[in-house]
């Protein structure tokens, strides 16, 4: 009875695993059949768009011959504009307070309010009525923004480490957290941007970021000051030190000679302290230094506005052709959709059924 009931079990899970290949083969099938349909629509689409190009491809190149047409001509009508670009680093953590002057300048333009834009910008009315835009947009590379997050993410605990990846970092990033900038200026003459470097990013007149630059400078010259006082001392002390080490070692030694080199080489060997400390106040000095010429200024500029700029298309010509051929579709395809509407109410294809 036994050997019946185990022999009916193994034929049964035979059937199974049978019927489980099946199943799966069933589902590989299909899969590559359902691939092979999506394959074959591609390839029909593909066909159907060759084809539509194909017998309407004379109306296509009339449409790009006509928007490269339609551009130039609205090119002879139409004011040139030259862009010029200027590069700066801001210190101070003024981001916000440049970007509120850019857009004081844009918003004088719109207004059309050339004396006041005049003013600001210690420029002639007349030139500041050819400029038609700034803008500013924050500049990085992407190598210092990585270090900038490794920074960042080392100071922080293991599961934000986790979970805070460096595409989330970048996200984050906001106006105010860059410090170098691009500022474009757009003018319909090509002969003022130059005239823009004196006060575009001038904010000496403002009393609360120069008293804060006040401040700081302070800081740093007492730094610096500081720091050379400590170099001084010590090479105070090592001039005192060697002098000892050098009178121990002319001091006669089993009454034949001295040891002069000893005694020099004793000197280095005995103060490795003494010199690693200096070579880090030394370091220190450079830094506080770079920072003292970095911190003078409000904003460093990096690339000046040139005398001239260069040529600046609003919209480029191949534009006014993408255009024009896309119109030209559109209304092919809106004949051929009215032409099967025409058809359709001929035919009386589409009926209400009864329900």
């Amino acid at each position: 009875m036994s050997e019946e009931t185990t022999q009916k079990k193994d034929s049964q899970e035979e059937i199974n695993i049978i019927e489980l290949f099946k199943v799966i083969g069933n589902g590989f099938g299909n899969l590559f059949r359902w691939i092979g349909r999506l394959i074959h629509n591609v390839f029909v689409l593909f066909i159907l768009i060759l084809s539509f190009l194909k017998k309407y491809l004379i109306f296509i190149i009339i449409a790009a011959i006509l928007g490269f047409v339609a551009e130039r001509i609205a090119s002879k009508y139409k004011s040139e504009v030259y862009e010029a670009t200027a590069v700066v680093q801001t210190n101070y953590e003024i981001e916000f307070q440049l970007r509120a002057r850019i857009q004081e300048f844009n918003e004088l333009i719109i207004n059309q309010d050339s004396i006041k834009l005049g003013r600001l910008l210690e420029i002639e009315p007349s030139k500041a009525a050819k400029l038609i835009s700034f803008e500013i947009e924050p500049i990085y590379s992407i190598n210092k923004l990585r270090f900038d997050y490794y920074d960042y993410i080392y100071e922080q605990d293991s599961t934000l480490q986790k979970n805070f990846s460096f595409n989330m970092y970048e996200e984050e990033m906001r106006f105010e957290d860059y410090d170098n900038f691009e500022i474009k200026a757009h003018s319909s003459e090509n002969e003022s941007f130059s005239l823009l470097n004196s006060k575009l990013w001038d904010f000496s007149d403002s009393p609360n970021i120069t008293d804060r630059r006040d401040r700081e400078m302070d800081v740093l010259l007492n730094k610096k000051k500081l720091l050379e006082n400590s170099l001084k001392s010590i090479d105070s002390t090592r001039s005192v030190l060697r002098q000892v080490l050098i009178t121990e070692a002319n001091k006669p030694q089993n009454g034949a000679g001295t040891n002069i080199d000893l005694g020099a080489k004793e000197a280095y060997k005995e103060t490795p302290e003494l010199y690693s400390y200096e070579k880090d106040l030394s370091l220190e000095l450079v830094s506080t230094i770079q920072d003292i010429n970095k911190s003078k200024n409000f904003v460093n500029v990096i690339k000046r506005f040139p005398e001239y700029g260069s040529p600046f298309r609003i919209i480029k010509s191949y534009y006014l052709s993408i255009a024009f051929i896309l119109l030209a579709i559109l209304i092919i395809l809106g004949i051929k959709l009215f032409k099967y509407l025409g058809s359709v109410e001929q035919n009386e294809t589409w009926k209400f059924k009864k329900l």
